[in-house]
């Protein structure tokens, strides 16, 4: 595994913060028992918060040492480095050598990644920080972009009623900045399925989006509504308040 390099994130005033965050992020995920055990994450906390030097990446640490921290014997140490390590957690920085111990080093694009599904209950606060520390790779394509322009080359070849109605559709999304701004943070499966349907509007300060049922207006506010407050107030930096509602009759 390559060295990963300390986030610039998690330099300056605000790097504690961040800090703090990433610790929450690891916390939640071993409670909801994801690809993180409940166990493994809260020895990785208090790896992190024991030995861990942020500026250097670097966690200096012996089996004797980790033994006495996590309160178990040598063999269970190994089980839980392996496991670190086959995670992508964990990685030999320099290797141990008589009277030195071994130093690791964390990759916190792997932490991010694995906790990434549960920022959200950690609060938007939280979540925005993270993803702003750690942006996702997937990112939807430009409405208007080449692609989009070709896709309306094709419709317009068949000039159908259907196809009518497809150009109509794309050229009102395309106009919309609210859905490419989303776009822009949502990976594309996600958009097409839960926010590319729902229906937006804006009642003076506040944003409201209106989805065809109760169930869906919670979810995509449950799963993705920071990241959509986010997006909207990059455009609209007066919205206070972003609302998640649904219409009775579907």
């Amino acid at each position: 595994m390559a060295i990963q390099s300390v986030n610039a994130s998690l330099r300056g005033p605000k790097a504690s913060v961040i800090k703090y965050d990433i610790v929450a992020a690891i916390n939640g995920a071993g409670l909801a028992k994801a690809r993180l055990s409940k166990d493994i994450a809260q020895r990785l906390t208090l790896l992190i918060v024991s030995r861990y030097n942020w500026l250097t990446n670097e966690l200096s640490a012996g089996h004797m040492q980790l033994s006495a921290l996590w309160s178990v014997d040598l063999r269970r140490v190994k089980r839980i480095i392996a496991e670190l390590r086959t995670l992508g957690i964990l990685a030999v920085k320099r290797a141990g050598r008589k009277g030195l111990v071994t130093v690791y080093c964390l990759d916190l694009a792997k932490i991010a990644e694995i906790t990434r599904p549960f920022w959200h209950v950690l609060g938007a606060d939280i979540a925005a920080r993270l993803d702003s520390a750690f942006p996702g790779e997937n990112a939807a394509p430009e409405a208007d972009g080449e692609n989009a322009t070709r896709v309306e080359q094709t419709a317009n070849a068949d000039a159908s009623p259907t196809n009518v109605v497809k150009i109509d559709e794309l050229r009102r999304q395309r106009a919309d900045p609210v859905r490419q701004a989303i776009a822009r943070d949502v990976d594309p499966p996600t958009f097409e399925r839960w926010i590319r349907p729902l229906v937006h509007e804006r009642r003076e300060d506040c944003f409201v989006f209106v989805a065809a049922s109760s169930f869906i207006a919670s979810y995509v506010e449950r799963q993705f509504g920071y990241k959509i407050e986010r997006a909207v107030q990059r455009i609209f930096p007066e919205i206070r308040r972003v609302m998640f509602t649904f219409t009775p009759n579907g």
